[in-house]
């Protein structure tokens, strides 16, 4: 199972038409750590927050300052990764039951959807794009990662890089469904690649 990690208070830089950025706080209160893992052209930022007794808990914050703590279910882990311009987030929680990690969907009105790659031990989702096309990575018995791509009636499709003998885990998604991320071959050594909507991967390393 793959540990959440925690650190300390991030901030959001709303760039705006100048050089100078500004700067806000997103901190939730008495939250001792806020994360927050992406953020939308609109400016809706998504992450987590971690509590005082160490449980993780999904955050969206709107341009505002309006700030949305949830949970799924029972869970007391929850991590959002991703959000698209609809304001809908994914990310992953742990189930309580199994503790292995389980994606989710959460649309704006807060209505949940859990999903998981089938027979795996770990599902991960790390982006959403605008049409609701999901991507991430999920862990086999062996705890190496492989990648998926989830599209919005629920048809989830695994692909890996090949030679990546430690592991493929997509990042990013765009919106024509063209994925990016690393992968690690039996070395150990990270390289990048780009999967396209048709499924054709490049794998490529900077000169």
């Amino acid at each position: 199972m793959r540990r959440i990690g925690l650190s300390g208070v991030f901030v959001v830089a709303l760039v705006s038409g100048t050089d100078a950025a500004n700067f806000a706080k997103v901190s939730v209160n008495r939250a001792p750590a806020t994360i927050i893992e992406a953020i939308n052209n609109s400016g809706v930022a998504a992450g987590f927050v971690t509590t005082r007794t160490s449980r993780n808990y999904g955050v969206v914050r709107t341009p505002d300052g309006q700030t949305t703590v949830f949970r799924v279910g029972t869970s007391t882990d929850a991590v959002a990764t991703g959000i698209n311009e609809d304001a809908t987030t994914t990310g992953y929680y742990l189930n309580p039951a199994s503790r292995f990690l389980v994606g989710f969907i959460r649309l704006a009105n807060g209505r949940l959807h859990a999903f998981v790659v089938a027979g795996q031990h770990g599902t991960t989702p790390q982006a959403i794009n605008g049409r609701g096309t999901v991507t991430g990575d999920y862990e086999d018995s062996s705890f190496i990662g492989h990648g998926f791509v989830r599209q919005p009636d629920g048809t989830i499709v695994t692909f890996e890089v090949p030679g990546a003998l430690k592991g493929t885990y997509p990042r990013a998604i765009n919106r024509a469904g063209d994925i990016a991320g690393r992968w690690q071959d039996g070395s150990g050594n990270y390289h990048g690649f780009v999967r396209t909507r048709d499924g054709t991967l490049t794998s490529f390393d900077v000169p």
